[in-house]
């Protein structure tokens, strides 16, 4: 609730909700395409993708685990996105960039670590490299 409510005061710029997938071998970005904004038109605007796009290929600059090619589900239609989901809600709510971000709980293909996996410090880079 509190947090939610700073959101409402100061506003959001970008929004990351967080996973882990059991099933994929890589980090992958779910975006907001699909979602309606408030005033019921299309959120996945031109300019909106534009952005999305940017994020998607600055992360993989900097972390070789994110990749761009990976796409779990085909594009959604618009205004058909489900806002019970926290990163449609956001991005319908504060007109943000907003994502799942889904970090592997096996190796990741694109770097694998025979020893380690995809282990606890990669996963810290994740989270490090979003804010390079």
């Amino acid at each position: 609730f509190l947090t939610r409510q700073a959101m409402e005061q100061i506003g959001v710029d970008l929004f990351l909700d967080v996973h882990g997938d059991e099933h994929e071998t890589c980090t992958y970005a779910i975006g907001s395409d699909g979602v309606a904004a408030l005033d019921g038109s299309d959120h996945f605007t031109p300019e909106m993708e534009a952005h999305e796009d940017a994020f998607r290929s600055n992360y993989n600059l900097v972390n070789p685990d994110f990749d761009l090619s990976f796409r779990l589900f085909p594009r959604r239609k618009p205004c058909s996105a489900s806002v019970a989901l926290a990163n449609a809600y956001v991005a319908s709510r504060h007109g943000c960039l907003s994502f799942t971000l889904e970090m592997p709980f096996k190796d990741c293909k694109a770097a694998p670590d025979p020893v380690y996996g995809f282990s606890p410090v990669r996963a810290q880079r994740l989270g490090h490299d979003v804010l390079a």
